[in-house]
């Protein structure tokens, strides 16, 4: 397919709807809520994930858009919500890992795909260094600016400064910090995890200036040690009713 991007976008979209038989699975009558929770968690699309790795910004928006949708649409229905039911909270919830108090459920747009893609660019910087020693292709060189622009809003001034190179630098510029500077290649390890940390950590920051005392004392009670293991324990011998399990989630 080439730089043909139109294409690509029709290609990655394609590939998205191929979940939708993990996503029937979930709704299917023989599986209980607390099982289809914990695969909703656990199995995100192998295919899914490497799409939000190598995608240049914004190429795959629509695949990652609508794999978002899915997974949003099935969180819903196993916490037992209609679409009458306000799930602006909820929403914000699902995304956050599970230490800032939300459900671990992976949303690619906007958010994981971000790190992902400077993740996998900073990996790969010392083969594209050596390869492209005239400079980035001009596609590769705007992804990666703007996918750092959008980056640094996100994550704290703390780590930005410690991970990433300067804000005005060039693509150019950013590819020699993450294959050549000591700085750069020492921030490659672990860069997507400790980006995406982050910005879980500044959203939850902003959340609880904002909150209300209640608000604030159900995010510290969710947050507790193993706060969460009724969520991740796969031992549990009988799991709770399905009308238990959206009555914990709605809490």
């Amino acid at each position: 397919m080439g730089p043909d991007q139109e294409r690509v976008e029709q290609e990655a979209l394609l590939i998205a709807h191929k979940s939708r038989r993990f996503f029937n699975a979930l709704q299917h009558d023989a599986m209980t809520a607390p099982v289809a929770d914990r695969l909703l968690r656990l199995c995100g699309v192998p295919r899914v994930q490497f799409l939000a790795r190598v995608g240049l910004y914004g190429e795959y928006e629509d695949a990652l858009s609508y794999f978002d949708a899915q997974v949003q649409a099935a969180a819903r229905a196993q916490a037992g919500l209609n679409e009458n039911d306000d799930s602006s909270q909820f929403s914000i919830q699902q995304a956050a890992p599970l230490r800032h108090a939300g459900f671990a459920f992976k949303a690619y747009t906007d958010n994981i795909s971000i790190f992902a893609s400077i993740g996998a660019f900073a990996s790969a910087s010392s083969d594209l260094h050596r390869l492209c020693s005239e400079g980035l292709p001009p596609r590769i060189s705007t992804s990666v600016v703007r996918t750092l622009a959008v980056l640094r809003d996100r994550i704290d001034d703390e780590t930005a400064a410690r991970c990433l190179p300067p804000p005005a630098s060039t693509a150019n510029e950013c590819l020699h910090f993450f294959a050549v500077s000591e700085q750069g290649r020492q921030a490659t390890i672990k860069l997507q995890k400790t980006l995406s940390e982050s910005a879980a950590a500044k959203v939850t920051t902003a959340l609880l200036a904002s909150s209300s005392p209640t608000a604030a004392a159900r995010f510290f009670a969710c947050t507790a040690s193993y706060a969460s293991a009724w969520l991740t324990d796969p031992f549990l011998a009988r799991p709770m009713r399905d009308e238990a399990h959206g009555a914990a989630c709605k809490l």
